[in-house]
């Protein structure tokens, strides 16, 4: 188990997670230095391509610490990636079982209001609440029921904002300079861990 994860099973085990979940992503600029040499291929599909911006997709607990986040190109749209970066979530608890992946609520912007994005959270939580869009505010899409919109809750999605902000406080992760996806992921992992640490 990675350091990151020992830290979110302490909190769980102590009721510290607040798990209204919310959802965002950011784009990130690559240095020069990380373009490819002539030949050179990328093994990982997903990853962004070298010299390219990339895009963390994240998602926070209520009090602005990550839960999970996924990196991709930064042409990939939020809502493709809603499920992926929901079904990265797994905090273990203190003791024996399962890790915990249901979100008690789940928030986000008009980005993840589309019909896949509803059906996700539908899916990992009973109580999801996405952001107001055309659809979601007549309450159907296509004969779905109401996805669940609520303000009070919609407001306090601006600490996925506050998280982003306190990320990009590294260097090396406002700015991508590393060319091997996996080292950038890295240093999300030891941000995020030194947040938890923080709070």
């Amino acid at each position: 188990m990675r350091d990151f994860d020992r830290l979110l099973a302490a909190a769980q085990g102590q009721a510290e997670v607040d798990w209204l979940v919310a959802l965002d992503s950011t784009i990130v600029r690559a240095h020069q230095h990380t373009a490819a040499k002539e030949g050179s291929k990328n093994e990982d599909s997903d990853a962004p391509a070298a010299g390219s911006p990339a895009k963390i997709h994240l998602a926070c607990d209520g009090r602005g610490r990550p839960l999970a986040f996924v990196v991709t190109a930064g042409t990939r749209n939020d809502c493709t990636q809603a499920e992926a970066v929901i079904d990265a979530i797994r905090v273990a608890g203190s003791g024996p079982g399962r890790p915990r992946r249901r979100p008690g609520r789940v928030v986000a912007d008009k980005g993840y209001s589309a019909r896949t994005f509803r059906a996700c959270a539908d899916e990992v939580s009973k109580r999801p609440s996405p952001s107001a869009s055309t659809n979601s505010q007549a309450g159907h899409d296509a004969g779905r029921r109401p996805c669940g919109f609520d303000r009070a809750v919609y407001r306090r999605r601006n600490v996925v904002e506050r998280c982003f902000h306190r990320l990009k406080q590294w260097r090396g992760i406002a700015t991508r300079y590393d060319k091997q996806p996996g080292r950038y992921r890295a240093a999300i992992t030891l941000a995020s861990t030194l947040i938890w640490l923080d709070t």
